[in-house]
């Protein structure tokens, strides 16, 4: 089962060397105002929305390449006049 005080380091997008860093543990969250966990809450939930946006939007774009490439490839082969 998965607990936020059993949480592994994972490496951060802005961090150049890729060196792991620390998650923010149950203690951190225990520290932290009810402003402070309901705007954390309130732009996770807009990542998550965002994060969803963008996958449907890879679906689509995986369905249509390969028609996309054919044609390409068609338009490609076609005899020039």
């Amino acid at each position: 089962m998965y607990e936020a005080h059993n949480r592994t380091s994972r490496a951060k997008r802005d961090d150049p060397g890729g060196v792991p860093q620390p998650v923010a543990t149950l203690t951190d969250d225990e520290k932290k105002t009810k402003k402070q966990l309901v705007d954390e809450l309130l732009s996770l939930r807009q990542r998550v929305g965002d994060l969803e946006t963008f996958e449907a939007e890879r679906k689509a774009i995986a369905t249509e390449l390969p028609a996309l490439l054919q044609r390409g490839l068609h338009l490609h082969r076609r005899p020039k006049l």
